[in-house]
């Protein structure tokens, strides 16, 4: 798969998607009682990416709760970006060019994969301190490409 084109496909609403799945693969639960979010506003709210309303226990929670990007001003199409390009091996300085982001950033982020590592994804990554990979780390490419497919 050509790289430039595996960046141009992912959108905001794709990307949120393949994520929720990798994170939340049996669908939204509430992170403080761990019951099922089923409502229909709040399943609405959920894959807007928006603030979520657990009926169980009357708490709210974002929706990236539990994904790498929570709590970060990363959006999900700069992280399946991030995804995809680290799948095919670049440097975090050039997924860094080519997301937006500063290499910090984009180091941080790949520290933030490695740490909360989708069940679809083995084995689980690590990184030296300027980002390169380990002897036997890495995604699964399967899964990466599955990114781009809607």
């Amino acid at each position: 798969m050509d790289k430039v084109f595996a960046i141009e496909v992912v959108d905001r609403k794709t990307a949120w998607q393949r994520i929720a799945l990798w994170y939340h693969p049996g669908g939204p639960v509430c992170p403080k009682c761990s019951q099922l979010i089923t409502g229909t506003r709040a399943l609405m709210a959920y894959s807007e990416m928006r603030l979520v309303y657990c009926s169980a226990c009357r708490h709210k929670f974002r929706a990236t709760e539990g994904t790498p990007i929570h709590g970060t001003s990363w959006q999900p199409e700069e992280f399946a970006r991030l995804v995809i390009l680290d799948g095919f091996g670049l440097s975090p300085t050039d997924i860094a060019h080519a997301v937006g982001k500063s290499v910090s950033g984009v180091c941080d982020m790949l520290d933030r994969l490695d740490l909360v590592c989708p069940s679809t994804a083995v084995p689980v990554q690590t990184r030296d301190k300027k980002g390169a990979r380990r002897e036997g780390a890495g995604l699964n490419i399967k899964n990466v490409e599955g990114l781009c497919l809607s």
